[in-house]
């Protein structure tokens, strides 16, 4: 299970994938550039990771783990 630093770590990595995609998706159409990323997808993925890291950090914060209590 991760740890604080990790869990920390990609939270702040996704956050910036995710802006960094927002931003590529709002530049201006060039003709000589080819689309190298699917943008709106990486996107969505980094919003996706962003939510899970957000509630594992959540669960190390209050030591009570979501979902079904087994």
């Amino acid at each position: 299970m991760p740890g604080w630093t990790l869990t920390l770590t990609v939270l702040v990595l996704s956050a910036s994938l995710g802006l960094l995609a927002n931003r590529q998706m709002r530049r201006p159409y060039e003709a000589r550039w080819l689309k190298l990323a699917p943008w709106t997808g990486i996107q969505f993925v980094a919003i996706f990771v962003f939510i899970v890291m957000l509630a594992h950090l959540l669960t190390l914060a209050t030591g009570k783990h979501f979902g079904r209590g087994y």
